[in-house]
């Protein structure tokens, strides 16, 4: 009771209410916490609860709480009180609690502002000592530190000037880093390692555990370098490097679509050239056993020699006398005895007639061991040219085998070749024939050379005439010579 007003606590609040019964309590304390006892010290009312010990001015209605930072016992016993000398004697399990509310009122009531100071700055848990690179001056007054990215962990130490650090509660936050004001929880530094090259601003403010007042917040920048490969001339290195890459990236790009279109246009002339020549191309990797074929004329499967084609054991489309010629003409350029493979041989077209075909290839790749791995060629139909040859040499056989004496003579009547029946019935050889000028020798220099002029005027002579036979004898002979005329409708040779 203080002053005609009753006063009581109960599990949750303090209440007050007059001494007139009809009067409704009313809340002056609300901690939702159970108040184990109260005193009166003049106007002002002292409670303890569990942690906590509540000071209250009842004519100014200012509250002070103290908690175990500032000495309260973690428990209290019920009605364990005692007042002395304007002080206040709580009890509990783990002993006394001395409480003087006056003096904890006046030094509230003291109207003063607390200075937070940064007092030290440590690299490396070491010390930085004041006119170094970093401290040109005490760390309180610096507005910027300069740190490179290797220096860490740092450590900034601060403190309330001539106070006890005891009774305040310090909070940082690093901008750039952290989101929240985070408590030091009883320490007077801050440490951090490994930060990220930038610019950060360190803040720092502290508050009285007692009167909940709070300093002023204190706050200096922090600069941390980036690494030299991260530096702004690194940078410009990167990026003249980068740029350069890009240039000649575009160069190669372009470089590389012109050899393409190169190629492409070599691909197409080749095309051309083996559709002009009915050549077939093909390219044949060893390893795998593929071939690769361009140009196909449509009526050749690909020759089945056993070995690039077909197996050993299948019927082959190869004709059965040309086979071994082409099995040894290719195994002979695989055992590197010829500079490449080239043969005519006969292979049987899908119209099952045989063709004559040139076959003509390279390896043109070899591993380590000198073994295979790539060989390409062109395949030709040559039929007609074989069936001209084979006109040709019956033709020449022909001539050479009939009973009539036959010679060619070139555009200066020179003898080129005369047949088997001209040196019998001249008794002479090929060799005596050969370049030498139609003469009559039984006759004037003047009517050979008048034979050779109709010759060139009209193409043609036809006469008797004597002509000799061995050294002495002579026999008459019926001589017919005609022209003959190339394409231009020049004379290119006569015959007779």
């Amino acid at each position: 009771v203080n002053k005609n007003k009753i006063y009581f606590g109960t599990r949750s609040a303090i209440y007050s209410m007059d001494n007139n019964a009809t009067t409704k309590p009313k809340v002056i304390f609300n901690r939702k916490k159970l108040i184990y006892s109260m005193a009166f010290i003049d106007n002002v009312l002292v409670a303890s609860s569990n942690r906590e010990v509540y000071i209250i001015d009842t004519e100014t209605a200012i509250t002070h709480t103290l908690n175990i930072d500032n000495g309260v016992l973690k428990d209290y016993n019920t009605q364990s009180l005692l007042v002395m000398n304007k002080s206040v004697l709580f009890g509990g399990p783990d002993g006394l609690s001395l409480v003087e509310p006056n003096k904890i009122l006046a030094a509230m009531s003291i109207n003063s502002t607390d200075t937070i100071k940064l007092t030290d700055f440590l690299l490396f848990n070491s010390p930085v000592s004041i006119g170094s690179s970093i401290l040109k001056k005490p760390i309180d007054n610096l507005d910027e530190i300069t740190l490179k990215h290797s220096d860490y962990p740092f450590t900034i130490k601060f403190n309330i000037l001539g106070k006890d650090n005891n009774n305040f509660e310090f909070f940082y936050y690093l901008e750039d880093l952290e989101k929240n004001w985070l408590s030091t929880k009883g320490s007077n530094s801050v440490t951090y390692t490994n930060l990220s090259a930038g610019n950060y601003t360190f803040k720092l403010y502290s508050e009285n555990r007692l009167s909940g007042k709070k300093t002023d917040v204190k706050s200096i920048k922090i600069l941390v370098t980036p690494p030299w490969w991260l530096s702004l001339e690194a940078k410009l290195v990167y990026s003249l490097f980068i740029l350069t890459l890009i240039t000649l990236s575009f160069k190669v790009i372009i470089r590389r679509r012109e050899i393409q279109k190169q190629i492409a246009q070599s691909e197409e002339r080749l095309k051309l050239s083996l559709w002009g020549s009915g050549d077939e191309m093909w390219d044949w990797d060893i390893e795998s056993g593929k071939i690769y074929r361009s140009n196909i004329w449509g009526s050749l499967d690909f020759p089945q020699d056993g070995r690039r084609s077909g197996h050993p054991d299948e019927e082959s489309n190869i004709h059965p006398l040309d086979r071994d010629r082409v099995t040894k003409a290719l195994n002979d350029h695989f055992n590197a005895l010829t500079d490449h493979f080239e043969i005519a041989y006969r292979v049987k077209a899908r119209n099952q007639q045989w063709i004559w075909i040139l076959d003509r290839a390279k390896i043109v790749e070899r591993d380590q061991k000198d073994v295979p791995l790539r060989m390409t060629g062109t395949i030709k139909d040559i039929n007609n040219i074989k069936q001209a040859e084979e006109q040709l040499r019956l033709f020449a056989r022909a001539i050479e085998n009939i009973s009539e004496g036959m010679f060619i003579l070139n555009e200066k009547y020179q003898f080129v070749e005369v047949n088997n029946a001209c040196c019998e019935l001249s008794e002479s050889t090929k060799e005596k024939f050969v370049d030498e000028i139609l003469n009559f020798s039984r006759y004037p220099a003047s009517y050979s050379e008048q034979i050779r002029n109709l010759l060139k005027q009209q193409g043609r002579w036809s006469g008797e005439i004597e002509a000799s036979k061995g050294k002495d004898n002579y026999f008459l002979m019926e001589l017919t010579i005609d022209a003959i005329y190339n394409e231009q409708g020049e004379t290119s040779h006569y015959v007779g």
